[in-house]
This record gives C-alpha cells, structure tokens and sequence, in this order.
C-alpha cells in the first residue's frame, strides 16, 4: 500500500540525512489563485495531485477544470499521478469533469463518493484502473466501514482512499493507496506514533491515553527507541518547526515501515505495555 503524505514545512534537510524517500500528495488549490510554481521536493518517490475540490467545496469556491489540465499540463514532467476536477457528492458532474479530462488526452484518477449512483462507479469500472473513494474524511467509522464493505464486495480493483489514514480501515481494506495530513498535524501538536502502543504526546496538556506512556519504565523504553533512530526524546519535546520534523520523520519511518507492503491485514496484532 502506498501512503501519500500531506507536507505542511519543509523535510528535505531531515529526509537527506536520514536518507527516507515518501510519497506525497499536493492540492491544487496551493496553485489555483497565484502564481506559485510547482517545485518537485527531492527525496520524493511519487507525487500525487489532487484538484482540491473537497477543500474548495468547502470555502464554497470554484476550480475552472480548463486552469486544472492547464496546470497539469504544465508540469506533466513533476506529477506522477492525478485526480479528475471531482465536485464532491454531486456524481453527475464528476463524471462529466471526468470525460471531458479524457476527451483532452488526460488520465485521471476518476474519484466516487459516497452515495452516488453505482451507475457512475460502473463507468469509471470500464474506463480505469485506479479508483479515488472520497466524501468520507469527516464521517463516523461505523458509516465509513458500511461505505467500504459495499464497494470492496461489489469492485475489484486498484482504490486509493482520499482521506483515510485509519489503521482500523487500512488493516481491514486492500487499498492501493491512501492520503492524510494526519501524521503533520500530530507532529504539529507534540506527538509521534510509536510502534504496538499508538500516538504518544509530548506535551502533559493533552490527553491522558496519550501521556500515559510517561511511566519510568516508558520513559525508557521510548528513549531507547527514538535514540535508535538518531533522534534523542530532549529534542522532541520542543516544541519549534525543527522539532515537529523530526515527530513527524518518526511516525513516518514506522508507517512507511510497516503498511508501505501488499500485507493490508495484520491478524496478530499485540499491545505493547509500557506501564
């Protein structure tokens, strides 16, 4: 499974000397209304574009899908795959966006929400091999999981999940792919995922789950595990950019580590007791 990551600071010193390559995904809402060009960061594997229409949507702007392929267009050269112009819970126009980017000799991950008619799903079935499932960022896990048991039963073939950084859903579904500016925000906020325990916190204001690992027998073994990785946990509890990097690589070398491989479903998982 490939995991996309959204960049909200610059890692391209701490991914040089640690020598880590990641898959990330851009929107192109960044580039829409300025004149900002697209700089492809080094140590990067692949990078995935996607029109920004969930963000947009929101706001309640509008992206021209003639300024996307221009864009597109433009730097063919920088972008390894990319998302079709999708208005989100709205199938009908999706699916023209969609034919109209083949019609100009695009080819673009068609992207299905959830709701819509099968009817499109079928359609973008024939015509590629690589689907986007969105419009479930924000929903519950219990109407998320409904969404994914329908569609992995019905279709068989290569689904990236917009949004979807949940180890429950990943573990359960074989997506090709998947996207989040999970792990950013959690470096962002003092944490860092630490393996068979989850997301430990660096700062005691947050949740207990998340500060409980600070027993003197935890204090130790995360210590240990961090100073493995080069890091020291003293550094990692500043809180400044330099600091969130480098909470940020920890989580990502574990991710990239464990999920980055066509094993979706991990059936003897173990809690790790640090208390």
């Amino acid at each position: 499974m490939d995991i996309y990551y959204g960049m909200g600071f610059g890692l391209k010193k701490e991914l040089t000397e640690k020598n880590i390559s990641i898959n990330i995904m851009m929107s192109f809402e960044q580039f829409q209304n300025s004149k900002k060009e697209l700089n492809r960061p080094k140590n990067i594997n692949k990078l995935f574009m996607d029109s920004g229409a969930f963000s947009n949507d929101t706001k309640g702007t509008y992206i021209s899908i003639n300024d996307y392929m221009q864009f597109l267009e433009n730097n063919k050269n920088k972008i390894d795959l990319y998302a079709s112009l999708d208005k989100v819970i709205d199938g009908k126009e999706s699916l023209k966006n969609y034919k109209i980017m083949l019609k100009n000799n695009f080819t673009p991950i068609p992207v299905y929400h959830d709701g819509e008619d099968y009817k499109i799903m079928d359609y973008y079935m024939d015509n590629s091999k690589y689907i986007g499932l969105g419009a479930v960022a924000y929903k519950s896990n219990k109407a998320r999981l409904l969404f994914f048991n329908d569609i992995f039963k019905r279709y068989k073939t290569n689904f990236h999940g917009f949004g979807v950084f949940s180890i429950n859903l990943f573990e359960q579904f074989p997506f090709k792919s998947v996207d989040s500016t999970t792990i950013a925000k959690h470096a962002i906020s003092g944490d860092f995922y630490f393996p068979n325990f989850g997301w430990i916190n660096l700062n005691m204001q947050q949740n207990k789950r998340m500060t409980k690992w600070r027993t003197k027998e935890g204090i130790k073994k995360v210590s240990n595990y961090v100073n493995n990785l080069g890091y020291t946990l003293e550094e990692l509890c500043l809180f400044n950019q330099q600091s969130a990097i480098k909470r940020f690589i920890l989580s990502v070398i574990y991710f990239n580590n464990k999920y980055e491989s066509n094993n979706f479903i991990i059936k003897n998982k173990k809690n790790y007791h640090l208390f």
